[in-house]
């Protein structure tokens, strides 16, 4: 028996709207903060800090006292 032909369509109170993108919710380590992004991206400004293999998101009020460069 031959399988059945599946057809996608759009319901009517979709036609026109943006495709949903999928995000991504990223905290701050120091103060909480929340910010929306693209999965695997970091909000503008925000910096990360690895230890090991944990990596820890910093807003940009917090990454101003993260260390910088490697001298200290």
């Amino acid at each position: 028996m031959p399988h059945p032909i599946t057809h996608s369509r759009l319901s009517p109170g979709a036609v026109g709207r943006p495709i949903p993108q999928p995000i991504a919710l990223v905290i701050c380590t120091g103060c909480e903060a929340e910010a929306f992004t693209k999965p695997g991206h970091l909000p503008h400004d925000w910096q990360v800090e690895a230890h090991g293999d944990m990596h820890f998101a910093f807003c940009p009020d917090c990454a101003i006292d993260l260390p910088k460069g490697d001298g200290q």
